[in-house]
């Protein structure tokens, strides 16, 4: 349960830095990709869950 609340908090704040930096686009696109990493590992933790 930890590491599945741990994942989905860090889409957030993946976004949140990306949106603050978003003038420099390969940082931007960085945290984006970071950000699409932890929803794919919560959707894992979620599906887990129901299983």
């Amino acid at each position: 349960m930890i590491k599945k609340k741990r994942s989905s908090r860090s889409v957030c704040a993946n976004i949140a830095e990306g949106y603050r930096k978003r003038r420099y686009p390969a940082h931007f696109i960085s945290k984006l990709s970071d950000a699409e990493t932890e929803n794919t590992e919560t959707q894992v933790w979620i599906e887990f869950s129901f299983a």
